[in-house]
């Protein structure tokens, strides 16, 4: 191949083209991995956001189920207490009834029991 003399004169324009058309196809690639990058960094942020979201509807329905539940168990907490002091009540009367039958019961003269009791009956 035959060599044809250029003078380096001649090659800097051209060395100077080449290094235009080098950054500007460097800045072009840059760009775009930008924007590629924000459009992936958005969409995982939009991601993360509905994550968050559904966690926290799934903490609300959490709290407002523990809430329900909690009065349910306060209400038949309430209602059971209500029923002990009914049976308390109750149990009172029945010892103080059972107390006055105990009264009106006639003694037993001493040195005899309620079997020997019977027996003569």
């Amino acid at each position: 191949m035959p060599e044809v003399p250029v003078s380096v004169w001649e090659q800097i324009p051209v060395v100077i083209v080449f290094a235009f058309l080098l950054a500007g196809l460097g800045w072009l690639l840059v760009r775009e991995f930008s924007k590629a990058i924000a459009d992936i960094n958005n969409h995982y942020a939009g991601i993360v956001r509905q994550n968050n979201e559904q966690w926290q509807k799934y903490f609300d329905a959490k709290d407002e189920n523990n809430r329900l539940v909690n009065e349910q168990v306060v209400k038949q907490l309430g209602e059971l207490t209500h029923a002990i002091r009914e049976l308390i009540s109750d149990l009172r009367d029945h010892d103080q009834r059972i107390g006055e039958k105990i009264d009106e019961l006639p003694t037993l003269p001493k040195g005899t029991t309620s079997s020997s009791q019977r027996r003569k009956n």
